[in-house]
């Protein structure tokens, strides 16, 4: 059945499903009891807004059963979930999808054992608790300790998405105060205090924000025990291609040590590391690297050599400690400097200096915009074939956690990035998604071929490829009319594929309080396929090419269910780099664009052609584009977008 009779069909038949296409995306709102626990069961209490039909949770591990109560409504619903054995305990994105999309991810912890509410008294260590902090308030509870007790008390607010900003104390039985933490970089602004006790006795916690105006969300949990922590790897980077060791760094001995699999991972991006058994905490992030890792060599008697590219990861073990590294440079070489340190949740306040062979300072990194790791760019002298590569801690301190990455790589060497410019295409079935995808270039300018698995069943895909020469692509999903309604999490991979080049990047979504301390989840894109929506839009007749100075005809059909009331406003989307004007505005007269603002105002027309002209500039470069139409439901107000639909985008040559 095509898509104008289906459209009437449902419409006629079953006005409801009006409703069901109008309706939006799932979106949650808060879940009490953000607690889940690996290889038992827990009910999750879930408020937010377009929660039915048929709810459920996406979660990037392994969930045996999970199952809505009886009572759900659209504004809440109680779903018990049970999680498969040995899952590390963490943080994790959350997302719930329904027959109308998927939401936006959200923070839950899973742990190895269950959750407590927060009460005036702990009973037995170890305990996890949790509840909610609200403005001024103080929240006290009090614990029996014994002398020579080790106790660690851990807060985690930030990482869950809370506006708490932790602040814990410990009082001894005298109400003394024995220690205290507040938030940390290692922990994404969560507190973390670790006590001997030195007496019997009742011992008295409390927590409060640190200016005292707890905001909302105020959810928190309480970890407290004799607990074991790794917030850090040793090293912070591995390889492309292969599987690393990784030794982690905490209260835990250094001698534990977990591997990760970089085999498929793209360089840039982060992977999660397991946790062991018994360790709480953050999990820890490694960085995924197209460079040769280089290990500091600890202990010698003479500077260690490194040659270029490499990633230096090194540690300040001792107060006051500095790191010099030979490097192997080519004269009249231009190299680039950037250390990593504070940005992966090390402690050092990273000082880099270049010096010569005889110890004279050359340069001084400054430290790079948003963050304390600094960074600079060098041009090797004539005749120089070795520098000194200097790392110091700004305050003079050190630690088994003071660790950091020296990156040293060729400026120029063939690289690029890529951004995400949507998180959560919905595609209703018999129509299309675009998803822009955003290259900056730096040295390459060759295709960038993108692949994007485990995509819902039944989707197709176009514009898979960023030609040479450009810096974005519409990349086009369509799901056919039979296409089972269903959701997904993918990631955007995009490959070079110059001969003598081999980049692999991950497409990055901008960055988020959340994706701060998750960084993977920067990559993480949420599909859906869904009911088609009130509206629909084909292409009648495809633009021909692209015409330097000239115009193009196309058609488009667009369709709107019955009783759908307001204006529907054709825009055309392409991947054009618009030039800017003084302004530093887009000059829209340089634009690819469509002559005039088209709308098509019958209501009760279920179907309606519009005639379009493609305006093309004189001066546009002649290169290949993406154009797609969209069509715009507009309100009652005339200014308000209520339903959008787009075209699958054609790919056109620009020529004269």
């Amino acid at each position: 059945m095509n898509l104008p009779r289906r459209l009437a069909c449902v419409a006629l038949v079953l006005l409801v499903a009006v409703f069901t296409a109008e309706a939006a995306p799932p979106q949650i709102a808060k879940i009490a009891v953000p607690t889940l626990q690996a290889g038992g069961t827990a009910t999750l209490i879930i408020d937010g807004t377009d929660l039915t039909p048929n709810l459920r949770i996406l979660l990037p591990v392994p969930i045996a059963e999970q199952k809505v109560k009886d009572g759900a409504t659209d504004k809440k619903v109680q779903i018990e979930v049970k999680l498969a054995d040995g899952i590390a305990p963490g943080v994790y994105p959350l997302r719930v999808a329904s027959d109308k999309g998927i939401s936006p991810p959200v923070a839950v912890e899973i742990d190895a054992g269950a959750s407590q509410p927060f009460a005036a008294q702990i009973g037995a260590l170890p305990a996890n608790l949790h509840g909610t902090l609200a403005g001024s308030n103080v929240l006290s509870t009090a614990l029996a300790g014994k002398k020579g007790q080790r106790l660690v008390i851990e807060v985690e607010a930030r990482r869950l998405g809370s506006a708490v900003e932790p602040i814990v104390k410990l009082y001894d039985p005298k109400r003394v105060q024995l220690a205290w933490a507040q938030g940390s970089n290692p922990l994404g602004g969560d507190a973390r205090l670790t006590a001997t006790l030195p007496v019997d006795g009742m011992y008295t916690l409390e927590l409060h924000d640190a200016q005292y105006k707890a905001g909302n969300p105020g959810r928190f949990r309480l970890k407290i025990g004799d607990l074991q922590f790794a917030d850090l790897a040793f090293p912070l980077a591995g390889q492309r291609g292969g599987k690393t060791a990784f030794q982690l760094v905490g209260s835990v001995p250094e001698t534990v040590k977990v591997e990760a699999d970089l085999s498929s991972a793209p360089g840039g991006s982060y992977v999660r590391l397991p946790l062991p058994a018994g360790v709480i905490g953050s999990t820890p992030r490694v960085l995924v690297s197209d460079t040769p890792e280089v290990i500091e060599a600890e202990g010698q008697g003479k500077l260690q050599e490194v040659a270029l590219p490499a990633g230096i990861n090194g540690r300040l073990r001792a107060p006051k400690e500095e790191d010099r590294y030979k490097l192997l440079v080519q004269p009249g070489s231009k190299l680039r400097f950037d250390l990593l340190a504070e940005r992966a949740g090390s402690p050092l306040d990273g000082v880099l200096v270049l010096r010569n062979e005889a110890g004279t300072q050359l340069v001084r990194g400054d430290d790079q915009p948003g963050t304390l790791d600094p960074g600079l760019e060098y041009t090797v002298p004539e005749g120089v074939t070795s520098l000194l590569a200097c790392v110091s801690d700004l305050h003079g301190r050190g630690g088994a956690n003071f660790i950091y990455r020296l990156a040293v790589t060729p400026l120029g060497q063939p690289d690029f990035s890529l951004a995400l410019l949507d998180d959560r295409p919905h595609l209703p079935r018999n129509g299309a998604a675009i998803v822009r995808v955003r290259a900056t270039r730096s040295g390459y300018n060759g295709p960038i071929k993108l692949a994007l698995p485990g995509l819902p069943e039944g989707t197709i895909f176009s514009g898979d490829e960023i030609p040479a020469g450009t810096t974005e692509t519409l990349l086009s999903l369509s799901a056919p009319e039979g296409a089972k309604l269903g959701q997904s999490v993918v990631q955007i991979t995009g490959s070079s594929t110059e001969a003598g080049v081999s980049l692999q990047r991950l497409a990055l979504l901008p960055e988020t309080p959340f994706s701060k301390v998750q960084p993977w989840v920067r990559g993480e894109l949420g599909v859906a396929i869904t009911e088609p929506g009130v509206i629909g839009i084909t292409w009648e007749a495809e633009p021909a090419g692209l015409p330097l100075g000239g115009n193009v005809p196309a058609k488009v059909k667009v369709f709107r269910m019955a009783d759908t009331k307001g204006p529907i406003r054709l825009t055309l989307l392409t991947n054009q780099d618009v030039p800017k004007g003084k302004d530093k505005k887009d000059d829209l007269n340089r634009a690819i664009r469509l002559e005039g603002m088209p709308q098509l105002t019958d209501e009760k027309a279920p179907e309606q052609t519009s005639d379009l002209k493609i305006l093309i500039p004189a001066d546009l470069p002649p290169l290949t584009y993406d154009l797609a139409v969209r069509a715009e439901l507009i309100g009652a107000d005339k200014k308000t977008v209520v339903a959008t639909a787009v075209t699958p985008a054609k790919r056109l040559n620009a020529a004269k």
